[in-house]
């Protein structure tokens, strides 16, 4: 099954109020927020201007320990990102880029992971969703 690379939806919601709705989203599906990293700052910090653009890093401790304990390198798929920018026209742009299910269960094989991982991306386009 083919399914786009991106998940990206747009919000014309302010990005504050944007940001508090996902933050609020997060927790309402089960997920913590483990950093929001401002782009932004980093980039002025380099003299180098830029409309605001956030990497939100998420975790589901529960999905987070299955997967751990079904093979230890999928610590290297966490944590999960969102990511959310303002466009050039002011809308907010949020996004995240999904995992190939199919790829996975050939690097995991009898490890019955694609499930968690089709479960993981449905719970961020549900906490996306929510959030716009």
């Amino acid at each position: 099954m083919k399914t786009e690379a991106f998940f990206i939806q747009e919000s014309r919601k302010s990005y504050k109020t944007f940001m508090d709705d996902l933050k609020k989203s997060v927790e309402n599906n089960g997920f913590s927020i483990i950093s929001v990293i401002d782009m932004q700052k980093k980039f002025n910090s380099i003299g180098k201007e830029s409309k605001p653009i956030d990497i939100v890093q998420l975790c589901n401790p529960h999905m987070s320990h299955h997967a751990i304990s079904v093979d230890k390198r999928m610590v290297c798929l966490m944590p999960k990102d969102i990511n959310v920018y303002q466009d050039e026209d002011g809308s907010i742009k949020v996004l995240f880029m999904r995992t190939d299910v199919e790829r996975l269960d050939q690097i995991f094989p009898g490890q019955n992971i694609k499930e968690l991982s089709e479960k993981v991306s449905k719970t961020l386009e549900n906490i996306i969703l929510q959030a716009i």
